[in-house]
């Protein structure tokens, strides 16, 4: 991130609310105000700048790191056997390919794209005190 300085336009709060006791001395000031405004109105036609003020501003810079986009966003036939592949030895963190695998899109109510893969093999240990891991199930 950096601080930049930015030029920002900068409203006007000329008209505020008076008690009533100002209003009568206001309406005698306006009628005079009128006559002179009429000849400043051709002045300000000339210099109708708007009034900035800089202010001091945090910018970030936001770098992309990765520009493929998630296989399970593509359509099955753009991706190829050697990507999903890659893909489940990199989050499985296995050297096996997968059994099978399916890329599907569901519709409904809530719509959502998946890919569901199936191990050559069950994880070392999955068979054992398979009792302990039922009574966790609630």
């Amino acid at each position: 991130s950096k601080t930049e300085s930015v030029e920002e336009p900068v409203e006007d709060d000329d008209e505020e609310e008076t008690p009533a006791e100002d209003k009568k001395e206001d309406e005698a000031e306006k009628k005079e105000e009128d006559e002179e405004a009429e000849a400043e109105v051709e002045e300000e036609k000339k210099d109708d700048k708007p009034k900035t003020q800089t202010v001091e501003k945090t910018v970030w810079d936001w770098e992309l790191m990765n520009e493929n986009k998630p296989i399970w966003t593509r359509s099955p036939k753009d991706v190829k056997d050697e990507e999903y592949n890659d893909f489940y030895k990199a989050f499985s963190k296995e050297s096996d390919e997968p059994l099978a695998r399916i890329h599907f899109v569901a519709e409904g109510e809530v719509t959502f794209r998946s890919i569901l893969f199936l191990p050559k093999a069950a994880p070392a240990g999955y068979y054992q005190d398979v009792s302990k891991r039922s009574n966790q199930v609630k």
